[in-house]
């Protein structure tokens, strides 16, 4: 329920997680029909089921969302969610009991026998009545933390405007099945109470701000926009949190998202600890090569981080503490060199053998005529400049005098293209989660753009669906005026 735990704007907020996490409302009307809906899909002469398992789906949801033993754990193991931020399943429950309860509705719009207006009677009100314990058992067990957070008077006037929604939805169940409200008119009634519950409970609830309020100007940030790039920043411990970053215009080597690419977060690993409770990697130590790897040129960290003054310089006339990588790489490169991932290639990350500013680890072998050539001299190697960086688009172009391969330091994923003066060429996987080219001698433009065929395949799927549907209905339309003729 809204403001049961406080208001983050007001800074009453007790919660112990994310403010809109925390808060799954559908509307208590919303709550009432959702049962409803079941009790009438239960009893129909012929048993409609769809009510009844999203009205399950809603509970086994919710019992997750509030730690009920065992259920999460059951969900967590299941293989196309166990990828993703458990956090999320107030979504699947509040849109199932959404649809649950438009079953209910349907339900009530419909011609109603006698039995069936007395079975969404009792299923309403006894809905009502539970709705009705379970605020005031809340009220009851959380009256010493509501006391201690001043947070009473607030939480108990807006328990009790639900008491008054699940009475008031009540009462037009009750009016219903007495035959004082038609059909027609209920909806009406009960549609008007959740329209006002919804509206009620959302005015003021997530306000705008000023955006300097939510990301207020950080110098420390604010003067690396203007550098030549593309780089990469890094947060140690809690500075500068994953995806902040790209508020303020520039790239983190980390993100914070349901589901991510395997072999990037795989590649993290070896310089960065995995935090399982906030479901994100975290930098505890700054003395990984993969850092440099990855293309940090920036680190922000807390004022007792503890670094190494030959990997890190310390920005001057900074409040909180602001480092350079004196060994950031290239985030486009040419190396004469490669070795081959036998085992975990992590692990050839990890022990250093590997002068990662010549050599590159690659899954498979190239074919022989992509095999670069090894150079004189580290200085001998070539040059790679990127000429455009853009999300799907990437140009760089490189002058060697022998073959090489280019390695830009983008994640690998199906759907990147290569070609080299305008010719395909494959994209190779390099260094566990990046992309790498062959490039023969000389200068030479290497463009990288994506384009996935899922995306292909997806847009002539609804395409050729979009034009089944209109041809449908024209015919559909065209047998009813047969009909009617």
């Amino acid at each position: 329920m809204p403001r049961f735990l406080g208001e983050h704007y007001a800074d009453t907020y007790a919660g112990p997680l994310n403010y809109l996490e925390q808060t799954m409302y559908a509307g208590i009307p919303v709550l009432i029909l959702a049962v409803v809906g079941s009790a009438v899909g239960v009893a129909a002469p012929r048993r409609d089921w769809r009510p009844i398992f999203f009205t399950a789906t809603g509970v086994l949801a919710t019992l997750a969302v509030y730690g009920a033993p065992g259920v999460l754990e059951v969900i967590s193991a299941l293989p196309l969610v166990k990828g993703a931020t458990l956090t999320r399943i107030p979504i699947v429950a509040i849109t199932s009991v959404i649809v649950a309860a438009a079953f209910g509705v349907e339900a009530l719009a419909a011609r109603a026998s006698d039995a069936e207006r007395r079975r969404a009677m009792i299923a309403g009100t006894g809905a009502a009545l539970a709705v009705a314990a379970a605020v005031l058992v809340a009220l009851t067990l959380q009256r010493s933390f509501l006391l201690r957070s001043m947070l009473s008077v607030e939480t108990w006037r807006w328990s009790l405007w639900a008491l008054l929604l699940a009475a008031g939805t009540g009462l037009a169940l009750v009016a219903f099945a007495r035959r004082h409200l038609e059909r027609g008119p209920v909806v009406a009634a009960l549609t008007a109470l959740v329209a006002l519950d919804l509206f009620v409970a959302g005015v003021g609830f997530h306000r705008l701000q000023p955006a300097d309020r939510v990301y207020p100007a950080v110098a420390e940030l604010t003067r690396l926009r203007g550098e030549p790039g593309p780089f990469r920043v890094v947060g140690a411990k809690g500075a500068l949190m994953p995806n902040s970053a790209l508020v303020y215009g520039l790239q983190d080597v980390r993100a914070y998202d349901g589901l991510g690419v395997a072999w990037y977060a795989d590649l993290l690993d070896v310089a960065l600890a995995w935090a399982q409770a906030h479901q994100q990697h975290e930098l505890h130590a700054a003395d990984s090569r993969v850092l440099d790897l990855l293309g940090v040129r920036y680190m922000l960290a807390p004022p007792a981080f503890a670094v190494d003054p030959a990997h890190w310089e310390r920005i001057p006339d900074t409040t909180a503490p602001l480092y350079r990588n004196r060994r950031e790489q290239p985030r486009a490169a040419l190396v004469d060199g490669y070795v081959l991932a036998t085992g975990d290639a992590r692990r050839r990350l990890r022990d250093g053998a590997i002068d990662l500013r010549r050599d590159t680890i690659l899954e498979a072998d190239p074919a022989v005529a992509d095999r670069p050539e090894r150079a004189a001299t580290a200085d001998a190697v070539g040059t790679a400049r990127i000429a455009a960086y853009e999300h799907e688009h990437v140009t760089i172009d490189t002058d060697a005098p022998g073959r090489r391969l280019l390695v830009l330091s983008d994640t690998w994923y199906p759907g990147w293209r290569a070609t080299v003066d305008g010719t395909p060429t494959p994209i190779a996987r390099a260094n566990v989660a990046f992309r790498a080219v062959a490039v023969p001698p000389g200068r030479h433009r290497v463009v990288f753009d994506y384009a996935p065929a899922s995306f292909r395949i997806g847009a002539t799927i609804a395409g050729v669906a979009l034009l089944s549907m209109a041809g449908w209905t024209a015919l559909a339309e065209r047998r009813r005026r047969s009909g009617r003729a």
